[in-house]
């Protein structure tokens, strides 16, 4: 048995070490023999290669091609200029500076007029001109901001954009034009700052922007033409530069939060209705070296909150230091006596009255456009040394006056002065005939056409 045992140990012992030969040996020219991992060890996961050594495929972002879908057209100075947008059709527009390698220097006529859809547009560093009506009608336009090469804003350019809110100039602004009415209607229009190099604010530029309130204007500015904030309801103070001489016809109409307006010493002119209908105006601020001249017919009109001085029938608008700088309006039946200290009658401030005399101051400079028009039964005034203005038709249409004596002092007798006088068959002057010769005289200042006597100190002089 023992025997047995032992031989049976070496049999499991040849075949142990018979089958340890098998699977050391490996095939060498086998080369489809596959081997195949336990079930129960975990495969090894490939190695992770670093992110640059993996190419990749990025999408590209989209371009914005708003710029290349306008209409263009090469000017004569080899630049482009904008002539219409083209194929777009979305809200936000951008006006790049190069076109086919050439500058884009201009927005033309109409380029974007009554494109509804645009809400903002951009436009480059290298525009020089923004012509008329460029933008007329974008009412959905909010905000734009003009680049400091900008030279010239046209007439009507941004005309009824009636969502715009911000209008903003680049330091520097080389701007020196804005056109007539090129932001009127503007209705959501808040604030404006006028670049220094603009010298007038022209007709209706900024005519109903209601919501205007804030109105900076530069220094250089000379001239408010007609219109020119006319119902911008919402401004409450205005400040006019130093160098203003004229307010046009209805500048200010109708500006009725307008509370106070602080007047340069240089305003020469406040032409027809400037500030009529500013119900809120309490302060006009003149100063005691004034240069302002002319006072247009109902300047004042209806400036509820004005304080104005009453003298015998006579109406004045005071400066800081003479309450009766300004005869501007009258309810005088036979004389009129002006003032002591009057220097300027505004137009048409007797006009059509029923006096017969009137007294005049030796204060007195200026007599306005119509100031006694129409006076028919007026028969004797007396002109003070010192006057220097007879403006146009200022007694037009007196034709019981026979006499009047015009002083050395006056430089200027405007058109149709004394047109229908008929009664009027020559004048006296209190100069030489060589001084008379320097007065700048409009046409049709004298009655009729006939042939009239001036009697000057040192001879007559038939006109």
């Amino acid at each position: 048995m023992k025997r047995f045992i032992t031989v049976f140990l070496s049999l499991v012992f040849i075949v142990l070490l018979s089958s340890c030969s098998f699977l050391d040996s490996s095939p060498t020219d086998n080369a489809e023999t596959v081997k195949t991992e336990p079930s129960n060890i975990e495969p090894i996961p490939a190695p992770t290669l670093p992110a640059t050594a993996a190419p990749t495929t990025a999408e590209p972002e989209p371009e914005d091609n708003t710029a290349e879908m306008l209409e263009y057209k090469l000017l004569d100075d080899d630049t482009y200029a904008v002539v219409g947008r083209g194929e777009n059709t979305g809200s936000e527009i951008t006006v790049e500076r190069y076109y086919e390698g050439k500058e884009v220097t201009a927005i033309l006529v109409g380029a974007f007029k009554d494109y509804k859809a645009l809400e903002s547009i951009t436009l480059p560093d290298s525009l020089v001109l923004i012509e008329n009506e460029a933008f007329l009608g974008c009412e959905n336009l909010t905000r734009i901001a003009i680049p400091k090469s900008v030279s010239n804003i046209g007439d009507f350019a941004f005309s009824d954009c009636k969502a715009l809110e911000s209008i903003s100039f680049a330091n520097g602004s080389a701007l020196e034009y804005i056109g007539k009415s090129a932001f009127n209607n503007c209705e959501s229009l808040v604030q404006i700052v006028i670049p220094a190099g603009v010298n007038a604010v022209f007709e209706n530029t900024f005519y109903n922007c209601t919501s205007l309130f804030s109105a900076i204007l530069p220094a250089s500015i000379t001239n408010i033409k007609d219109f020119a904030f006319c119902n911008c309801t919402a401004l409450k103070v205005m400040n006019l530069p130093q160098k203003i001489e004229v307010i046009e016809k209805g500048a200010f109409e109708n500006c009725s939060a307008l509370a106070e307006v602080i007047v340069p010493n240089g305003l020469k002119q406040i032409e027809e209705q400037a500030f009529s209908g500013c119900e809120m105006l309490s302060k006009f601020s003149i100063g005691v070296n004034t240069s302002l001249g002319r006072i247009g017919k109902n300047a004042f009109e209806g400036c509820e909150h004005l304080r104005f001085e009453s003298s015998s029938g006579i109406t004045y608008l005071p400066s800081s230091d003479n309450p009766y700088f300004a005869a501007i309006d009258s309810t005088c039946d036979e004389t009129a006596v002006v003032h002591s200290g009057t220097v300027i009658i505004a137009d048409c401030a007797f006009y059509e009255s029923k006096i017969t005399e009137a007294y005049l101051p030796s204060s007195l400079r200026y007599i306005g456009n119509n100031a006694f028009g129409k006076c028919k039964e007026l028969v004797a005034v007396d002109l003070p040394d010192g006057l220097t203005h007879i403006e146009n038709g200022a007694f037009y249409y007196c034709n019981s006056l026979d006499e009047i004596h015009i002083p050395r002092s006056v430089v200027k007798i405007g058109a149709n002065a004394f047109s229908c006088c008929d009664s009027l068959e020559w004048f006296k002057y209190k100069g030489t005939v060589s001084d008379w010769s320097k007065i700048e005289i409009g046409p049709g200042w004298k009655p009729g056409t006939k042939p009239i006597f001036v009697y000057c100190t040192n001879g007559a002089i038939e006109r």
